[in-house]
């Protein structure tokens, strides 16, 4: 009963066409690309293997809190120690193309690249979305024939503000199907010198407060990703796709601009999220969905984690191709849904077919049942 309100109004925001998807690193782990944790942890191994000191260590502790310091005394040594290239090829190496199961892409990913967004942004630094969104796409018709010449370009944000016209565009031509793009925030591999990872990384992208000499207020540099997320947040609605609630690099984000945005209380955009139970109980699920709501105007959508491959997610997904009646080949409710494929038996769903799929989903996935 707490979920479902919230499942049906961010059904309908992407029914409509209007929503940005926004992609965080646990879309790409079923892949085996690294959690920011994990990545640090393995950023630290590697450090100490090339300064030869296998007693450095951080001076704080790694932890949702502390992820952004930690990167930075690694950076830091890595940079005195003038073995900066090692930093760049070992990021570089961790996020470039890897298959499982023969595909460099998950079921997941080509479901949520073919729902009906507006655009794509990720934080993450592989290109897998970008695989996902062609994929997609060739299984859908396009002006009554199939696609046999598309390309989807990565859009890297650059730190010097460099390529704002390119960003520019990319977000005029957002209501054109035919020129897809994914927005890639926070770099990607084949640009390692665009990735956001530490302290200063931050900082300089989001730009730091600091008190004016004129006025004496605090204020902060407007670069180029300040102004693109914050006007994303501002006049976008967007859907947030593999992120976990304590994310260091996505509460960043949303504290470098949130305050400046909404009222109070005021729900704009939508975050799918796990939930495991009973380890978490319906009273801190409903406090953090109030956290997220008041501070960020963030509305949590929970799913049933059920097990390490997060498989309540894709049967949420599928839901949602549903009602939406968008999409490749969908299995639900004992039917198969099928689009683009010339097939005169696979429709997509009725209303009510569609309604019902709405109906079992608030039901498998509303915190009310736990």
């Amino acid at each position: 009963e707490q979920n479902s309100p919230s499942l049906t109004a961010m059904i309908k925001l992407i029914s409509i066409g209007e929503a940005i998807s926004f992609v965080g690193a646990g879309l790409s782990h079923p892949l085996k690309y690294p959690t920011w944790q994990e990545l640090l942890e393995q950023l630290l191994n590697e450090a100490r293997r090339w300064i030869d000191d296998s007693q450095f260590k951080p001076s704080v502790k790694l932890s949702d809190a502390t992820a952004l310091a930690f990167a930075q005394e690694i950076y830091d040594v890595v940079v005195a120690k003038s073995v900066l290239p090692r930093y760049h090829e070992f990021l570089g190496n961790n996020f470039k193309p890897r298959q499982i199961d023969g595909s460099g892409t998950t079921e997941v990913q080509r479901l949520i690249m073919s729902l009906p967004f507006k655009g794509w942004v990720t934080t993450n630094y592989d290109c897998c979305l970008e695989d996902a969104l062609l994929a997609a796409k060739l299984r859908q018709p396009h002006d009554g024939n199939q696609i046999s010449d598309w390309s989807v370009n990565p859009v890297v944000v650059q730190k010097n503000g460099g390529n704002a016209h390119t960003i520019s565009e990319c977000l005029l031509t957002m209501h054109d199907s035919t020129r897809p793009s994914v927005i890639h925030l926070h770099g990607e591999y084949r640009r390692t010198e665009e990735i956001i990872l530490t302290r200063t990384d931050y900082e300089e992208a989001y730009g730091k407060p600091r008190t004016c000499s004129h006025c004496g207020n605090t204020v902060s540099n407007w670069t180029l990703h300040r102004k693109l997320a914050w006007s994303l947040l501002a006049t976008r609605r967007l859907v947030f796709f593999g992120f976990s609630l304590t994310d260091p690099y996505v509460v960043q984000l949303l504290e470098s601009v949130a305050s400046d945005l909404w009222r109070h209380n005021e729900p704009i955009h939508f975050a799918l999220t796990p939930i495991e139970w009973p380890v978490v109980s319906l009273q801190d699920a409903i406090q953090q969905e109030e956290r997220f709501r008041e501070k960020y105007g963030v509305q949590l959508v929970f799913y049933d984690k059920q097990d390490s491959r997060h498989s309540g997610l894709e049967q949420l997904i599928l839901s949602l191709h549903a009602a939406c009646g968008n999409g490749p080949h969908i299995q639900a409710a004992g039917k198969s849904f099928v689009r683009g494929t010339g097939s005169t038996e696979a429709t997509s769903p009725s209303p009510k077919e569609a309604r019902d799929l709405i109906l079992a989903a608030n039901q498998t996935f509303g915190a009310g049942n736990k």
